[in-house]
């Protein structure tokens, strides 16, 4: 018999940036975790995660315009694998995987004086997989993909000490076939260097698809 606890981890992160001497900059970076318990005469738990993205932000040169962007994709899994002591019983293995992605740009434009309108397009992607076996031996299994489209134009107007926040978002659920327009307002008034007052309404969404499993 040995002495010690049941666990084991790896975890390995890594990232490279660059910048430019024009305030653009890049960055990639990645990740690798993996964890597992084994439960004498139980069951082994095993569980593990890995991603990669990028992100950066491009200053072109004489251009009120600053560009960025940003791409990732990372899957986590989780499974179980019960232990018996009769050897004539079946071992049957449980299992979850989420596996997501994204990507987008946007863009600031940078108008006279402190104004400056933002715009951009973002798209989401989630994937959820899930198998069980029952008392009986049967395998239950449920996939599920959602698909998010959105695109948006903020505007903010500077006059003195009022700031006002206009906004429109256009949120697209592929996978319901359901669209959303959601217009929004920001307003700011600062009294003073330590107190402001400060307003916001619109409407929002959220895909509840993404909860289910």
């Amino acid at each position: 018999m040995t002495a010690g606890l049941p666990y084991g981890f790896t975890d390995l992160y890594g990232k490279i940036s660059m910048h430019g001497n024009n305030g653009s900059k890049f960055n990639v970076f990645g990740f690798n975790f993996r964890d597992n318990v084994t439960w004498q005469q139980l069951s082994t738990l095993k569980w593990s995660s890995y991603g990669i993205g990028t992100n950066f932000v491009v200053v072109p040169e004489g251009s009120p315009v600053l560009i960025s962007g940003k791409f990732n994709y990372s899957k986590y899994g989780i499974g179980m694998r019960e232990s018996f002591p009769d050897p004539t019983k079946m071992v049957l293995p449980d299992s979850s995987t989420v596996k997501g992605f994204s990507g987008g740009f946007d863009f600031k434009y940078f108008l006279e004086g402190d104004d400056e309108i933002r715009y951009g397009i973002s798209l989401e992607g989630l994937r959820t997989e899930y198998s069980f076996f029952n008392s009986a031996g049967r395998e239950i299994e449920q996939t599920q993909n959602t698909t998010e489209i959105s695109t948006y134009i903020d505007y903010k107007i500077v006059r003195g000490r009022l700031v006002l926040n206009p906004s429109f978002r256009m949120q697209v659920y592929a996978t319901s076939k359901v669209t959303s327009p959601e217009p929004r307002l920001g307003i700011k008034y600062n009294v003073n260097e330590g107190f402001r007052l400060k307003f916001a309404g619109g409407l929002y969404s959220q895909n509840l698809d993404k909860c289910q499993l």
